[in-house]
């Protein structure tokens, strides 16, 4: 019965996963940006953007576009053609990361699914595998690689090679994942002092294949390291400083009861590790990777789920825990409660998502392009409309990010010579002094006009402050066609805008 209800419950997460793929989150500046580079990977063969920037973006490594690219390959171009990677990484995080714990701390067939979807159903978790990014594959990449390495009593060459190759796809995905490093370095001490003839070579044959491998890419892009170093440095050492590195001082909310309880488990974990000798280096690694991200990494978001499965490894670890004072039970009541939680934010968000699927619906926006956009069009919107812009045939830049305001808006009028504006809702009441500066430079003439209101049940739950009400007016947006021969401002028009 256990297997049943939990298959049944894996199968419907699953569905509802993949069915809300293309309404949730709506398209954003992070996807959108990856998304392009990907599509002109696989047009063009380069990693230049053409929403921005317009030059080649090596920062990232070349793993998640190569893999995105070929997905445009096969299933053509598209949101769910894209995000579908993410959502599939994600599932294989999990099922690397119930391996890692089997090692650690067997568990039983029954429990799995549970401690699956304790970890699918996490807020951010959960977001991840929809925001079309490259997190989830790096993430997979570097746990598959710790896999390999996490048995001392396996580890050999074949291992090694292994291992190392999976940690420099990681690198090869985002850099950023880098920290985890850190804490495998502590981690191979700790096999040096256990056998120093034997696991000090392979320790160097690790280091050599992953810097080999990396080495590749850099001599590529950059075409050598003091070119690859002054790229993050830029003109001051103190560049990489509060862009790529360091404490941000950001948690995600969704991640706050999470920590708390991780926090509180360490502590239980501790003090019973010393009463009963059962404390293992693998545990002190999980801290090791934890303190390092935020040292190390400056985050505003998106970056944290790299350790939310070492959270979880803490959570499962106290609820296995066996006394003589306490029953077992009481151990798992942080893992009980953590699900409830969990389950109750992901039955909200989908609520959210399902009550307003016309509004967040991309056949919706594309064919309001489409009816009032010819093909071959240039047009200027945020990120929001890039599909449906180049699912219609048209080129699009971002209005909003990028190169100073006005430098960008002198370049996409008078260079560029955009012919449409898309003015979303979202950007209007987000960002109204980028509008109004557009608004200010040209004429225009409004051609169409997008609006599906929100249902009365979503405006209530938005009401409630429980979720992010950031995408409740949707794709809702109105085209304007750009009038190149009167640069004044028009009056009537803005005053309409901002009114």
């Amino acid at each position: 019965m256990i297997r049943l209800l939990s298959g049944i419950a894996l199968a419907i997460y699953a569905f509802l996963q993949f069915y809300s793929i293309p309404y949730s989150p709506l398209p954003w500046f992070d996807e959108v940006f990856f998304a392009d580079i990907s599509y002109n990977l696989y047009k063009n063969g380069t990693f230049i953007p053409q929403v921005a920037i317009f030059q080649p973006e090596y920062s990232y490594g070349f793993v998640h576009f190569l893999f995105a690219a070929l997905s445009f390959k096969f299933l053509g171009f598209g949101l769910i053609a894209y995000r579908w990677l993410n959502y599939l990484f994600g599932a294989l995080v999990v099922w690397m990361w119930l391996k890692i714990l089997q090692k650690e701390q067997p568990i039983s067939q029954d429990s799995q699914p549970f401690w699956a979807l304790l970890l699918l159903c996490d807020p951010l978790f959960n977001l991840s595998m929809h925001e079309g990014r490259m997190d989830l594959t790096a993430l997979f990449f570097m746990l598959l690689g710790i896999y390999f390495v996490q048995d001392k009593q396996a580890i050999n060459w074949k291992n090694i090679i292994f291992s190392a190759v999976c940690i420099a796809l990681a690198l090869l995905t985002t850099p950023r994942i880098g920290f985890l490093l850190i804490a495998l370095g502590g981690y191979w001490i700790y096999y040096l002092f256990l056998n120093w003839r034997k696991n000090f070579f392979l320790l160097i044959g690790w280091c050599l294949i992953i810097f080999l491998l990396y080495s590749i890419w850099v001599r590529y892009a950059f075409g050598s390291y003091y070119a690859f170093l002054n790229y993050y440095l830029g003109d001051t050492q103190w560049k990489i400083y509060k862009t790529y590195l360091g404490f941000s001082g950001y948690i995600p909310k969704q991640s706050y009861l999470l920590i708390t309880v991780s926090i509180f488990s360490m502590l239980i974990v501790f003090f019973f590790a010393l009463k009963t000798q059962t404390y293992k280096a693998f545990y002190a690694f999980i801290v090791a990777s934890i303190v390092s991200f935020y040292v190390i990494v400056y985050d505003l978001g998106p970056y944290s789920i790299f350790i939310i499965p070492f959270y979880y490894f803490w959570i499962a670890k106290i609820s296995h825990l066996q006394t003589n004072f306490l029953p077992k039970w009481v151990f798992a009541l942080p893992a009980i409660g953590l699900f409830f939680f969990n389950l109750s934010y992901f039955s909200l968000k989908n609520i959210q998502i399902f009550t307003s699927l016309a509004q967040r619906s991309p056949a919706h926006a594309e064919a309001f392009v489409r009816k009032h956009i010819p093909p071959k069009s240039r047009v200027v919107s945020e990120p929001m409309y890039y599909y449906a812009v180049k699912r219609a045939g048209s080129e699009m830049q971002f209005m909003n990010y990028f190169e100073e305001l006005e430098q960008r808006e002198h370049r996409q009028r008078t260079k560029w010579q955009y012919e449409y504006l898309i003015v979303t809702e979202h950007l209007l009441w987000r960002d109204k002094p980028t509008v109004s500066y557009y608004f200010s430079k040209a004429d225009f003439e409004p051609i169409a006009h997008l609006h599906i209101p929100q249902n009365s049940f979503s405006r209530w739950l938005d009401a409630q402050g429980w979720l992010s009400t950031t995408e409740r007016t949707g794709y809702n947006a109105i085209i304007y066609k750009r009038i190149p021969t009167n640069p004044e401002i028009p009056k009537p028009l803005l005053a309409k805008l901002c009114k």
